[in-house]
């Protein structure tokens, strides 16, 4: 293991004092755990000797709650980043948004060496593990490196691969097909035409209104009423009720937004709006 500091360093889930009767073992003992939601441990922290009990991959550490995104500003302090995120905020007075920003304290793990400023890192949140760290990075950009023979010299190319796939922005791939379109399952199930585009606008005013009552963000109602449409699309008004899957879509375009409101509080808020419907 490697010793870093005065005191000894050793992971607190692995023996060391093995008896001498045991083979030797050309790979130390090691503790590597899987963080799920689907990231890849890194091989550093497989095949690494350093210790560290707030890596999120071999220390004491379990990632809950939010996954953020966000780049890299600082990296000045030891084993642990600055990164800034970017957001829009809503003046409701202006009907304007005003870009505004947030600096975060993240813990780095060691097994994430090749991380520079302006690399935009993937961030989990954990237990605290400082005064204003609650975040652990669980992902960072895939760097490659390629040497090759100019001129005499040994010269390195980095090259960046992207971690997504790319994007087709066209209308043939975001707008629905005609033919889903033509003959919805609320006009086969015996709706006709004009009762589901009204039921269809009443689901998104009512939305809207829920939204403006939520505080939630403008984006997030709109997120919310595309979601509601496209469900609609493939099941059918007449078997699924429209007020609980209006109140679905809102909490669920809440949190792609990453403005959540608790599901209890958007219930009660649609309650509100039938009650002032009906005048009671």
């Amino acid at each position: 293991m490697e010793q870093t500091e005065r005191a000894f360093q050793k992971q607190p889930t692995v023996f060391l004092n093995r008896k001498k009767t045991l083979p030797k073992r050309k790979k130390g003992l090691r503790y590597v755990k899987s963080v799920g939601l689907g990231f890849k441990t890194p091989r550093d922290a497989i095949d690494g000797n350093y210790i560290d009990k707030k890596c999120p991959f071999t220390g004491n550490v379990s990632i809950r709650g939010r996954i953020l995104t966000g780049t890299v500003m600082k990296l000045k302090m030891q084993r642990t980043i600055v990164i800034r995120r970017d957001y829009l905020h809503y003046i409701r007075k202006y009907k304007r948004f005003e870009k505004r920003h947030r600096n975060m304290s993240v813990h780095l793990s060691p097994c994430f060496r090749d991380v520079h400023i302006g690399d935009i890192v993937t961030v989990g949140e954990c237990r605290p593990l400082a005064k204003t760290v609650r975040f652990n990075v669980l992902k960072t950009p895939v760097y490659r490196y390629f040497c090759t023979v100019f001129s005499g010299k040994m010269e390195k190319e980095e090259m960046v691969s992207r971690p997504y796939g790319k994007i087709v922005l066209s209308l043939d791939n975001v707008l629905l097909p005609p033919e889903k379109t033509a003959s919805s399952p609320s006009y086969e199930d015996g709706l006709d035409e004009k009762s589901e585009f009204e039921l269809r606008f009443v689901a998104c005013e009512l939305i809207q209104t829920a939204g403006i009552l939520l505080k939630v963000p403008q984006v997030a109602m709109a997120s919310g009423q595309v979601l509601f449409q496209r469900f609609y699309y493939s099941k059918s008004l007449v078997r699924l009720p429209m007020e609980h899957t209006a109140m679905a879509a809102l909490c669920l375009a809440s949190k792609i937004e990453e403005a959540p409101r608790r599901i209890r509080d958007i219930i009660n808020v649609f309650h509100h709006i039938r009650q002032v419907r009906a005048r009671k």
